[in-house]
């Protein structure tokens, strides 16, 4: 609002009774544009079923809940199921499985899964089920988005426009942009071989058709090998190309970003040496700005990592381009795109001024 608080006193147009409520409007409105995070613990165990049930049933109740959102409505969730091989590089069954069985309870229309996945799908560990079966148990299905190679792919999406720099050609699922349609984000907490980091705002790169042109100067072009894209030309775009996409046309068609912190993983491909695994946090944050929600989740990443091996994990807002952290050596990037989201009017990357409510769950 450009009227300062002052100045509209000084005008007095309304009278002292009128100002006042209008004053009370500005100030609600102030309030309103603060960003939220809920994060909840407690519950249960990390990796229970009823633990992580319990815990995102507290935060999502606490930022507001769900029937009035989901009733009646197409449900997509975005999630991670990119790894075949690791099941812990994806968003993990039993918080899956809570997210699935909340949403029905809301009597949506519909759910289903979205994205460009890689058979994560089908990755298993002991004692657990699949995500596949995860999701088949929910009573959801699993919405595969075909590859750029795949013949008539593109029926699949949207183009956007106007193309935002240093995008060639952006092309977008193009069921997320149905009016009776809700798009959730269900990241895992995770860090990354060659960006150090990924949760909702990288999880947007499997909603497009070129997932590889988040690294190439011209997505428009074929990668060097699909056996490691990773190769690609663009590495130094990426934190550009990402920015652009969420803000210029992903970003906004989210609800709701939920994210998976119950045992977030480390060492997911590396970097160098580094071998996967997770450490434990009981733990999920909801809100609907995917930069703080990614911030505050990799400071908590940072403090877990750093306990173990300190300096192995580079502060969420600092220098990613010097150190000697595996994680700064193999930052393909040579950046810190959580900054450049922030200097590109991504989201509020400053938690001081971030409302962060913290919810004990009873076990």
């Amino acid at each position: 609002m450009d009227v300062s608080r002052r100045e509209f006193i000084q005008r007095g147009a309304v009278g002292v009774a009128g100002a006042a409520v209008a004053l009370s409007a500005v100030d609600g409105l102030a309030a309103a544009a603060r960003p939220r995070i809920v994060v909840a613990r407690g519950g249960g165990a990390a990796d229970s079923d009823e633990g992580a049930y319990k815990r995102m049933k507290a935060a999502i109740e606490r930022f507001g809940g769900f029937p009035e959102l989901v009733k009646g409505k197409r449900v997509l969730i975005k999630m991670n199921m990119t790894d075949g091989g690791f099941r812990d590089a994806n968003t993990s069954s039993q918080s899956a499985a809570a997210l699935l069985k909340i949403v029905s309870e809301c009597s949506p229309k519909s759910v289903s899964t979205i994205g460009q996945e890689w058979y994560g799908w089908n990755a298993k560990r002991q004692g657990l089920p699949t995500l596949a079966e995860v999701i088949k148990t929910g009573g959801a299905t699993m919405y595969q988005l075909p590859h750029y190679w795949a013949p008539g792919s593109e029926a699949a999406y949207k183009l956007v426009q106007p193309q935002p720099e240093p995008w060639k050609e952006l092309m977008v699922a193009k069921d997320i942009f149905d009016d009776d349609t809700v798009l959730l984000n269900h990241p895992r907490l995770k860090t990354h071989p060659h960006c150090v980091f990924t949760s909702c705002l990288k999880n947007i790169i499997g909603l497009t058709r070129r997932m590889y042109g988040f690294h190439k100067i011209d997505e428009t072009t074929d990668v060097a090998s699909r056996g490691d894209p990773a190769t690609s030309d663009g590495w130094h775009l990426f934190a550009q190309k990402l920015a652009a996409a969420f803000k210029g046309a992903i970003g906004p068609r989210f609800a709701l970003h939920i994210v998976d912190a119950n045992e977030p993983n480390f060492g997911w491909r590396g970097p160098g040496k580094l071998r996967i695994g997770t450490v434990t946090a009981g733990a999920v944050f909801v809100g609907k700005d995917a930069l703080a929600l990614d911030v505050y989740g990799c400071r908590l990443l940072g403090e877990l990592l750093n306990k173990q091996q300190p300096g192995l994990y580079p502060e969420p807002l600092g220098d990613w381009s010097t150190g000697a952290s595996e994680f700064i050596a193999f930052n393909k990037t040579k950046t810190n795109y959580l900054k450049v989201a922030a200097d590109l009017g991504v989201g509020e990357a400053d938690l001081s001024k971030v409302d962060i409510q913290e919810v004990t769950v009873p076990a």
